[in-house]
């Protein structure tokens, strides 16, 4: 059974074939035309009959014997049937596409050799050539439909008689042979164009002649007669207009033929000028009729019904087309009579227009009636006659006095209604008084620009409405209206003074901090809040705005109100200013905070509580972000001042964050040569050297920027972003000798290297194992060091120290850079640096609430001289640097210092400088020194420094001048005398290289070297005795040979020097005069002057003769920025004890108390610049 089964499957497609072809009926293949079918049923039935044919009568299947006889019988004539039906299909298709395509291809034959001779013909024939080969190309399609039909044929073997196929072949031929004479007829295409042209050139001149025969018969006379027929002349011109439409139509058909075949384009120049002479006549006519049949309505019509405007726009026109008919038509006797008639009733329009008034009132036809003797006024029957029989028309002077009494009612009903607005206005207009801030029962005015338009435009009308000549009927309201509007402006001026100062104050005055500071500016608050709510209250019940606004009594509360809150605002300014002198107490670099403004009810800017910016004592201004108030407590504002601070930094990057991001772009640049993809030893040097390159040329640029005249602020970026980028070089320079080919070298990982993370969107600093953020605390645009070997080493050390919780402890001799190089690190991490220099007078209370401040707010600080400090509290002192050390180690948040808990800032650092050797100093204990990693510190690099220094100054070759400078003050401490003020530090070239810095931008063209002679010998001859005066100009002439300096000149400060002397009844003596200069150029550059010599020899005659000097040049408004007032304070050390001259820590407050000397130079030190004024102190010192 099972074989049976398998066996029987064989047969399963057939099967499924006979269901389907059972039911098949015979019509649907005899109507199939899809050639895919057609084959697809031919070869199923072929199959299946030569499978059926396969079959055998019966089959053994082991004991199974298989009869397949039915099976075979039933199948094979339902096969058989359909596959005879299309044995008789296909033939006859073939045969009837073969015919219907040889008929087509005849008549397309027949139409492509047609020989047309109408133009229209042409046209047609020559259209039907350019587009025909898409119908010839489905002929085609045919054939090729036909070919495919007679391959089925072909395949499965179905008879077709020979005929069928040579009529095929013959179709197909004479296809092939039509295309070929369509190709040969497109090329006469010109010739049936030209054949085209001839036949219409026939047609254009019969249109033109008929064209003309329109004009001549438009241009008839009777057509033009006033004794013609209307009717008659009106028909026969639309039939002539008619006419000639059909013959424009017929040109434009030509003209498109013409286009379209690129024939020349024939002008019909008469036919234009027939349409104007038919439509000017046709308008004629029709102007005629209009006004006859107008004029006949208004002079039977009511006068009372008339329509002016109607009338005067209607005669307008009419006279306005006969001036164009007497232009454009030929002398007639219809244009003068019409004119004449338009221009004699035009002269009575103005009168009926004044009369036709509708503004006017009983009063005004009184006045008609009185200078026409005659009775209008509701009186029934009044024509145009009417006014004409009592010569209203015809009189100028009724004509002007009638337009005076129109003119006056139309004026004075146009002021009625301005007024009639005005006060419709205000009956509607109502104060939008709105709670505030959700409070109960607390109100304020709210929408007020929509109400000043309001008060504005009623201004405008009321204004206009008193100045016209008409308002005599009305003055008494107008004046009314005039004085409500003005107590109105009053108090709504008031009202928005004193609403904007008390929204603004009452913020303010609701902190209890601000109540207690301010007591009496708070209970004339209170006055104002009290008044103002009850005011705002009443207004709310009364609603409409008039009323409240213009009353007088509340104008005079408002105006209390406005004068106590200027008093408020007075004393909260005064408030506020007072703390901008303790701003640099609290920051580093901010010298004082602007606040926002307002304009005040006097048009005068009021300060307001918004603290908007803040700037540097360098002149940079950066913007803080919005919603920060000066409000509440003042520790409180100035804490999220500086949260502000930190926002500020990273959001606009002044420019501290410049050198930042060029040092972080150095960085990088570095990295993708050491981690590109070539990694060959040779390629990354070459490389290197490229880049070394690079940042000569971009030196270069700085340079020559320094060299132009530019600001102060940005002379300062310049310097230290040289500075930075002379180190940068250098360091690629090492790198380069050093043969540093990956990033991973010590070479590379111990320099002081930025880099940008953009995980926490912020800056880290790295050298060698440290990883320190950037902490984006503002120190303004101040100056850097000059980085040399000595200072890497420093910050290696220092920054290792950081890293491990420690502190660092520079150690050297005085002048070596150790405070230097600590701030000057602090301020490349953007960390404030406390400098405090410490004395044996500290003890371990003072340094316990230093200490807490430092670990509460994150600060850096650096002891100076801190071994000066006594061995019992450097022990005590060890002890509290270990707990703040072992709270950051802890990385707790609060811990217990000194006996309260406290928060802690894990970015608190301390460090310390000491001069061992000197007299005083104490030996630190262990556990002391045990918290700090020591680095000695030696004599710095003066030439290397002194060059990077008259680079950034704008110096071109700095290199030859920075040594001879060196090797000069080394000179001067060998040979010159030894005096206790003779300086030949760093301190002393750093201030000569600033000046050569001030000489070369005023002299940006003279010699170097003479540039910095002249800085040389202006900032040394001063200090020096006489006779080393002559060895230091001896040394100068020894390196610099052959260089004359001429001395400097001050004419007018020496010719006041003179006057003040003889004023004084004392000799201008050539050495008075010359030491006064040295102490003026001397001031000049320094901040601290010390005049040193014998009694008797002039110290005080030389200070006071320059102070008369700078004050009379400025008087007499000598430009010179130096020239300014001068103010002496003396003060003789001898007459005071130490603690009051210099100033002592109170021991019972903690608190520090100053001195004279500490007062008078903070005194100096808050006098603005702008106020011209510069304080001395004048100190007798006993030697």
């Amino acid at each position: 059974m099972q074989r049976a089964r398998l066996y029987t499957q064989r047969f399963h497609q057939i099967r499924e074939n006979f269901e389907i072809d059972n039911s098949t009926d015979p019509t649907v293949l005899n109507t199939e035309r899809d050639l895919q079918l057609l084959r697809a049923y031919c070869d199923r039935y072929c199959n299946n009959v030569r499978a059926l044919d396969g079959i055998l009568e019966y089959v053994f299947l082991g004991l199974l014997k298989l009869t397949q006889t039915n099976f075979k019988d039933t199948v094979t004539p339902v096969c058989s049937r359909l596959q005879n039906v299309l044995a008789t299909y296909l033939p006859k298709l073939a045969e009837e596409e073969t015919t219907r395509l040889y008929e087509e291809a005849q008549d397309f034959h027949g139409r492509i050799c047609y020989e047309p001779h109408e133009t229209l013909e042409i046209v047609a024939h020559i259209r039907f050539l350019d587009k025909c080969s898409t119908e010839l190309d489905g002929i085609f399609d045919g054939i090729d439909y036909v070919h495919d039909l007679l391959l089925i044929i072909k395949d499965f073997g179905i008879p077709i008689d020979d005929d069928s196929k040579e009529d095929y072949m013959d179709t197909e031929d004479y296809l092939n042979r039509t295309r070929e004479t369509l190709e040969e007829i497109r090329e006469k295409r010109q010739e049936f164009i030209n054949r085209l042209e001839d036949a219409m050139q026939d047609d254009i001149a019969a249109l033109k002649e008929e064209i003309h025969e329109v004009a001549v018969e438009a241009m008839q006379p009777w057509l033009l007669d006033a004794n013609s027929n209307r009717l008659s002349v009106t028909n026969k011109l639309d039939t002539m207009l008619e006419h000639l439409n059909k013959c424009r139509e017929t040109a434009d058909e030509f003209l498109g033929y013409q286009k379209e075949f690129q024939i020349d384009l024939t002008m019909y120049d008469e036919m234009a000028s027939g349409f104007y002479d038919i439509r000017m006549r046709q308008n004629l006519y029709r102007t005629w009729s209009d006004w006859e049949e107008s004029l006949a309505e208004w002079i039977v019509a009511d006068f009372n019904t008339l329509n002016v405007v109607d009338m005067v726009e209607l005669n307008s026109k009419t006279i306005k087309n006969c001036m164009q008919f007497q232009k454009y038509l030929p002398e007639n006797n219809i244009v003068p009579v019409l004119q004449k008639s338009a221009e004699a009733f035009k002269e009575k329009l103005p009168v009926i227009g004044y009369l036709r008034n509708p503004n006017l009132r009983a009063r005004h036809w009184a006045e008609i009636e009185d200078l026409l003797n005659r009775k209008f006024f509701q009186e029934k029957d009044i024509l145009i006659q009417t006014y004409e029989d009592v010569h209203a028309f015809d009189d100028v002077a009724v004509g002007e006095a009638l337009m005076q009494i129109s003119s006056q009612a139309t004026g004075e009903v146009q002021l009625e209604n301005m007024l009639k607005g005005i006060e419709t206005t205000w009956k509607e207009t109502e104060l939008s008084i709105v709670p505030h801030h959700d409070a109960k029962d607390v109100f304020i005015l709210a929408g007020t620009e929509e109400l000043q338009a309001v008060l504005d435009d009623s201004n405008v009308n009321i204004n206009t409405i008193a100045a016209s000549k008409f308002v005599g009927p009305i003055k008494g309201k107008v004046d009314e209206w005039i004085n409500a509007m003005d107590q109105f402006a009053k108090t709504f001026e008031s009202w928005m003074d004193c609403q904007g100062a008390w929204i603004y104050l009452e913020a303010i005055f609701a902190s209890a901090d601000i109540q207690r500071q301010l007591p009496q500016e708070a209970k004339m608050f209170f006055t104002v809040d009290k008044s103002f709510k009850e005011t705002v209250r009443q207004a709310k019940k009364v609603a409409l705005a008039l009323p409240t606004m213009s009353s007088a009594d509340v104008h005079k509360v408002l105006v209390e109100n406005n004068r106590l809150l200027d008093l408020i605002s007075r004393g909260l300014e005064a408030y506020l200013e007072a703390v901008q002198p303790h701003l640099r107490k609290c920051f580093d670099a901010i010298y004082r905070l602007e606040f926002g403004s307002k304009e005040g009810g006097d048009g005068k800017m009021v300060p307001t509580n918004d603290i908007v910016a803040f700037l540097s004592p360098e002149g940079e201004k950066l913007q803080f972000g919005k919603g920060l108030k000066a409000r509440g407590a003042v520790e409180e504002w100035l804490s999220k001042v500086e949260e502000a601070m930190f926002v500020s930094c990273k959001r606009i990057i002044p420019n501290q964050v410049v050198l930042t991001v060029s040092q972080v772009q150095w960085a990088a640049d570095i990295h993708r040569i050491y981690e590109g993809k070539e990694r060959n030893p040779l390629n990354i040097l070459e490389k290197m050297a490229k880049f070394e390159i690079k940042c000569l040329k971009d030196l270069g640029a700085l340079a020559a920027l320094t060299r132009k005249n530019i600001s102060s602020l940005l002379r300062k970026i310049l310097c230290a972003l040289i500075t930075i980028d002379v180190h940068a070089k250098d360091s690629v320079r090492m790198l380069i000798a050093k043969e540093v080919c990956k990033a991973s070298d010590f070479n590379w990982l111990k320099m002081l290297r930025f880099y940008w993370a953009d995980e926490t969107e912020t800056v880290y600093s790295r050298m060698a194992a440290a990883n320190i953020p950037y902490y984006y605390e503002y120190l303004g645009a101040g100056g850097v060091l000059v980085l040399t070997p000595l200072t890497d080493r420093c910050y290696l050390c220092l920054m290792g120290a950081f890293q491990m919780d420690l502190g660092g402890a520079p150690a050297g001799p005085a002048g070596t850079g150790k405070t230097e190089t600590t701030k000057d690190l602090a301020k490349a991490l953007a960390k404030q640096c406390v400098v405090f220099n410490c004395s044996d007078g500290l003890d371990y209370k003072m340094m316990g609430r230093f200490f807490s401040g430092l670990a509460q707010c994150g600060a850096w600080c650096c002891f100076d001289e801190f071994n000066r400090i006594d061995i019992e509290v450097l022990s005590v002192i060890a002890q509290q640097l270990i707990t703040i050390r072992t709270a950051k180690a802890m990385r707790v948040k609060r811990f217990i210092f000194e006996g309260r808990e406290i928060k802690i800032n894990r970015s608190c650092c301390v460090f310390i400088t000491m001069n061992p050797g000197y007299a005083g100093r104490t030996e630190l204990p262990d556990n002391l020194k045990a918290l700090f990693r020591p680095i000695s510190m030696m004599v710095p690099d003066y030439a290397l420094i002194s060059e990077v220094i008259l680079y950034s100054e704008g110096f071109e070759d700095p290199k030859i001048l920075a040594r001879k400078m060196v090797q000069m003050y080394q000179l001067c401490s060998q040979q010159l005398s030894q005096q206790n003020h003779y300086d030949f530090g760093m301190r002393a070239v750093k201030s000569v290289l600033v000046m050569a810095g001030a000489l070369k931008r005023a002299s940006p063209n003279q010699r170097e070297d003479i540039t910095l002679i002249a800085a040389l010998r202006d900032s040394n001859i001063p200090k020096f005795l006489a006779d080393d005066a002559v060895l230091f100009r001896g040394i100068l002439s020894d390196l610099f040979p052959g260089v004359e300096l001429p001395d400097s000149q001050h004419p007018h400060l020496e010719a006041s020097l003179r006057l003040g002397l003889r004023q004084k009844n004392l000799q201008a003596v050539p050495t008075t005069i010359r030491k006064c200069l040295q102490l003026y150029e001397t001031m000049c550059v320094r901040w601290g002057v010390m005049l040193v010599g014998p009694t008797g020899g002039g110290k005080s005659v030389v200070l006071h003769a320059l102070e008369f000097a700078l004050s009379h040049l400025f008087e007499n408004e000598v430009q010179d920025p130096n020239f300014r007032p001068v103010v002496i304070q003396t003060m003789n050390p001898k007459a005071v004890t130490m603690n009051e001259l210099y100033g002592y820590v109170d021991l019972k407050t903690l608190e520090w108390q100053d001195g004279l000397l500490g007062l008078a130079v903070r005194t100096a030190t808050t006098v603005e610049g702008n106020d011209h004024l510069q304080r001395h102190l004048d100190i007798k010192r006993s030697s």
